[in-house]
């Protein structure tokens, strides 16, 4: 497994559940790098989409990610 996904993996598992805005903060990494690894590791049965929160104004709900 990548060294980017397993800090996801780590993150996930100290901060359930989280955006990934927070993930790539926290990694100092892009917003959509992060959705890119956390879509792959959907596809893997490795995270889930666990809830959403307001947007905070116009446009979509923010996923949140749980192992």
């Amino acid at each position: 497994m990548q060294i980017t996904r397993e800090k996801i993996l780590r993150y996930l598992q100290d901060h359930p559940p989280a955006s990934a805005g927070e993930i790539s903060r926290y990694l100092e990494m892009t917003t959509a790098n992060i959705r890119y690894h956390l879509d792959q590791m959907g596809k893997e049965d490795l995270v889930d989409v666990t809830g959403t929160r307001p947007a905070g104004g116009v446009g979509r709900p923010i996923l949140l990610y749980s192992l």
